[in-house]
């Protein structure tokens, strides 16, 4: 395992190596990362698809029903 610390006008960087490969542990990681970025962009892409819907709502036939309006609608 090797260290390396850099300072530089008042700037610090910091670098740790190990010489212990872990091919396994390492294409996981790069892995499950993709996996996860993609997940993240098809979430962003779905949550912005279904705030931009139009809400309906679906009542049962004979049913009762009480509508409260705190704002001017059109009929």
């Amino acid at each position: 395992m090797r260290f390396t610390d850099i300072s530089s006008n008042g700037f610090s960087s910091s670098t740790t190596t190990n010489d212990d490969k872990n091919i396994t542990s390492a294409f996981g990681e790069g892995a499950f990362s993709n996996i996860l970025e993609g997940i993240k962009a098809s979430n962003q892409s779905r949550s912005g698809q279904l705030s931009s819907q139009e809400k309906v709502f679906v009542i049962d036939a004979d049913q009762t029903v009480q509508i409260f309006v705190n704002q001017t609608i059109s009929l």
